[in-house]
């Protein structure tokens, strides 16, 4: 549980549990030590978040996020849009200031907006997005601006860049609309860690398993029920359906009331089979990274739940007092090697 010391207690935010698992990634060294290592989520959003994070806190440590990522998540491709951007845009001050502020900035200082646009202009006209795109990265590495993930990330935007122009593309408006939704798929190698949705990892088994993202929505909420559907029996088909009034309300009909309670129940359990699926993907260690509800909440989350089984509170803030990587927490409850043992 990360710990804020303060007057007035400030509550721990998304970020702080994400730079504590990456503070105990850094500790555990998985990559050094051969043991595979992976930190699970429940939605799409949290893992891009969490793999933002963990690149910035684990500087050389391989990251790789499962499955399809978006291809601008990452500064590298970022910069080399704005200077793309600024050819159809010379007016732009956020992407001229991008631009300044990068490594390629000594480059491009003396022209201003105005000539970075026209010569960006003048090679996309001449030699089209691939070249233009290969161009300026060659000039963000002599500035020392890429690192292996960074040019890893070069390379795929000079893939799309090249299906771009062979497809007929024209226009730096639709090359952006292009890159923004155009999908990275990236094959961890041997030794990375990575990070995944819970559902991607079902099937799979890890040596480290880091779970900071259990305080989302409550285990028996059931706010994704918008119907109701009403049945004579079980087994026959629904004479009607109905798009479900307010909670208060769907609570005091006699006829919704069974409704939303039948669609929580599914929620709930649908809810423990993911926690589930999460819990037992670790071989040798399990980290479950938390933080206090906030005084407004009142769902009953996955925290919640494993706080209640180990020590007996929902909302325990007790345990020893503990520095991983710099950060400080509360070890709420442990057993085994912290470490995971040799490998």
């Amino acid at each position: 549980t990360p710990r804020h010391s303060a007057p007035g207690r400030t509550e721990p935010t998304d970020e702080d549990r994400h730079r504590l698992a990456a503070a105990v990634l850094r500790d555990l060294a998985p990559v050094a030590r051969g043991l595979s290592a992976a930190v699970l989520a429940r939605s799409n959003a949290e893992v891009q978040a969490i793999v933002a994070c963990l690149r910035a806190e684990l500087p050389g440590v391989p990251v790789v996020q499962e499955g399809v990522s978006p291809l601008m998540d990452n500064p590298v491709a970022a910069l080399l849009r704005s200077v793309l951007h600024l050819a159809a845009h010379p007016g732009d001050t956020f992407a001229w200031r991008h631009v300044e502020l990068s490594p390629l900035g000594p480059q491009v200082a003396e022209g201003g907006a105005d000539g970075l646009g026209r010569a960006v202009l003048r090679q996309i006209q001449e030699d089209g997005f691939e070249a233009t795109v290969r161009h300026w990265g060659e000039q963000l590495a002599a500035a020392r601006g890429l690192d292996d993930y960074g040019r890893s990330r070069w390379e795929a935007l000079l893939e799309a860049a090249g299906e771009f122009d062979a497809g007929g593309g024209r226009g730096v408006n639709a090359f952006e609309d292009f890159v923004d939704g155009y999908g990275v798929r990236e094959e961890a190698p041997g030794s990375a860690i990575r990070v995944m949705t819970i559902h991607q990892s079902k099937g799979l088994g890890f040596d480290i398993v880091v779970l900071p993202e259990l305080q989302g929505r409550g285990l028996t909420g059931s706010g994704a029920v918008d119907f109701a559907l009403h049945r004579d029996g079980e087994d026959q088909p629904p004479r009607w359906a109905l798009k479900l009034p307010r909670r208060a309300v769907a609570e005091r009909d006699p006829v919704l009331e069974p409704a939303l309670r039948a669609a929580e129940e599914a929620s709930s359990f649908e809810s423990l089979c993911v926690l589930y699926v999460a819990l037992t993907r670790a071989k040798r260690g399990l980290y479950c990274i938390t933080s206090f509800p906030g005084r407004s909440s009142t769902a009953f989350t996955a925290a919640a739940l494993l706080k209640t089984q180990l020590t007996g509170e929902a909302a325990a803030e007790g345990g020893e007092t503990v520095t991983i990587g710099g950060l400080a927490a509360r070890r709420l409850w442990a057993a085994g090697t912290a470490s995971c043992g040799d490998a």
